[in-house]
């Protein structure tokens, strides 16, 4: 399935550490290059950095595959299910309860509250919301307006997923993720399976790095993007490239299934101390988009 479908792994394998928890199969290209660049900020309040309204990298030949704005009023679920698409509701050290998540009617916003509250057999409560059941797409560009937190312990992610039901196999492009109190740092990820493995094993593959904000996340409402191809997977913060995976992992391992859309907040006492965060704290997004392009539908 190379489109979309039109509609309205779990983030957090960030290192702590060195960022080499998984393994480089044999015969795999180098690591992918970064391109750094600064963004500006401007006066809105938040203020929200020079993208604007965001759109793909190219002009022509895109097609508008998904659009959420989360101006329809209450979130109900039609469109961002809670959870990541699979059957586990706790993750790390939280588990996602549907009071987490909302939408701000005020602001027009989604928004992801992490409590201190315990929660089933966990310490914390938070959210994730997927759309696996109304939009998956192979290829394209996805993006989202949202401003993370930046706490100890919290791990807020903009990601996609595929995993077959024998979770025999992943693919997991992680569009952002912020790691605890590390605002102005960004980490953009690919993560995949060149061949079977064990329910519960790590992917065999990891791809990324890291890019610089020139305002901290927590701040501003950032655009981030990510341009999904058969040869390539690039990333992308208000509109300037930072970030790009261009190897055989990506022609060779990953393409073949449509990813769904993750907007989530893990904790994760990998990131600093959970307890010393300043709960609640939350995640808001302002839009959620995809594109299609014709040469990949």
């Amino acid at each position: 399935m190379a489109g979309g479908t039109l509609g309205t792994g779990l983030a957090g394998c960030v290192s702590a550490g060195d960022g080499t928890e998984e393994s480089e199969p044999a015969g795999t290209a180098s690591d992918a290059t970064e391109t750094a660049s600064a963004t500006e900020s401007s006066t809105d309040d938040p203020p929200a950095t020079g993208a604007g309204e965001g759109g793909p990298p190219t002009d022509a030949g895109w097609e508008l595959t998904f659009e959420s704005t989360f101006s329809d009023g209450a979130w109900d679920g039609s469109t961002w299910a809670l959870g990541a698409g699979y059957e586990y509701t706790c993750a790390a050290m939280e588990c996602w309860e549907e009071d987490a998540v909302r939408v701000d009617e005020n602001t027009e916003r989604l928004v992801i509250e992490t409590t201190d509250e315990p929660s089933g057999d966990a310490e914390y409560t938070s959210a994730a919301v997927a759309t696996r059941d109304v939009f998956q797409q192979e290829f394209g560009y996805f993006e989202a307006k949202s401003r993370p937190p930046a706490q100890p312990g919290a791990l807020p992610a903009f990601w996609a997923w595929w995993n077959a039901d024998d979770w025999t196999y992943r693919r997991e492009i992680d569009v952002y993720e912020i790691g605890g109190t590390a605002a102005t740092t960004a980490t953009h990820s690919v993560h995949t399976d060149c061949g079977p493995r064990e329910r519960g094993a790590a992917p065999t593959v990891w791809r990324g790095g890291e890019s610089t904000l020139e305002t901290p996340a927590d701040e501003t409402f950032h655009v981030w993007g990510v341009e999904w191809t058969p040869a390539s997977v690039a990333f992308y913060v208000d509109g300037e490239e930072r970030l790009r995976v261009e190897d055989t992992v990506v022609a060779e391992c990953f393409a073949g299934e449509p990813l769904w859309l993750l907007l989530s907040t893990h904790v994760n006492d990998g990131f600093g101390d959970p307890a010393q965060a300043d709960y609640p704290y939350t995640h808001e997004f302002e839009w959620v988009r995809a594109w299609q392009h014709e040469n990949w539908a």
